[in-house]
């Protein structure tokens, strides 16, 4: 587990601007409570209305947001950027 963490934290660092010039132990608390999702084109990771209760950091590819009944792409999350961390405010990691 702790190479996995140990390449984690490499590769979220590297890759998402959230973390830069972050306190290496914040990094590493969140880093380590990461856990790997690997998610195929046209999958779905969240529907709109269901409760949050993660963040997701793309470390690789992007995040297209779809119009619900729809194929039209509303917005896009690029590599490196991350989302749901609003539905985290007010908890404790």
């Amino acid at each position: 587990k702790d190479e996995i963490v140990t390449f984690l934290h490499g590769e979220v660092k590297k890759k998402v601007p959230f973390f830069k010039g972050k306190d290496a132990n914040f990094t590493a608390s969140i880093v380590s409570r990461l856990v790997p999702l690997r998610v195929s084109d046209g999958e779905t990771i969240v529907r709109r209305g269901e409760v949050g209760r993660d963040v997701f950091f793309i470390v690789r590819g992007r995040v297209d947001v779809i119009q619900p009944g729809t194929d039209t792409v509303m917005m896009t999350y690029p590599e490196g950027s991350y989302f749901g961390d609003v539905s985290l405010r007010g908890s404790s990691l």
